[in-house]
């Protein structure tokens, strides 16, 4: 469903790169929130517009995505950046 299909995040100020791979966050199933959300925090800018960041999704729709949403996908290991599970969940 491309309205859940996230294509678009935004890059940290320090990516010098056009695309990334977010295969590797999620490779380590055991791994803690704060080790996910360090990985994140390496590659995408959380906090551009305040407390959250704009996701482009398939079907040409923006969202800003809260700070907190993205915490709680890392504490449950949700891979966003999957086909279909870009979806915003609370």
């Amino acid at each position: 469903m491309t309205s859940k299909t996230i294509v678009l995040l935004e890059a940290a100020d320090t990516m010098f790169a056009d695309s990334f791979d977010p295969c590797p966050w999620f490779e380590d199933l055991n791994a803690p929130a704060d080790q996910l959300m360090s990985s994140f925090r390496q590659t995408l800018e959380l906090q551009r517009h305040g407390a959250g960041s704009n996701f482009g999704y398939a079907d040409g729709h923006v969202r800003t995505i809260p700070i907190s949403t993205i915490e709680a996908w890392a504490r449950r290991h949700h891979n966003f950046a999957l086909r279909n599970h870009g979806e915003v969940r609370e």
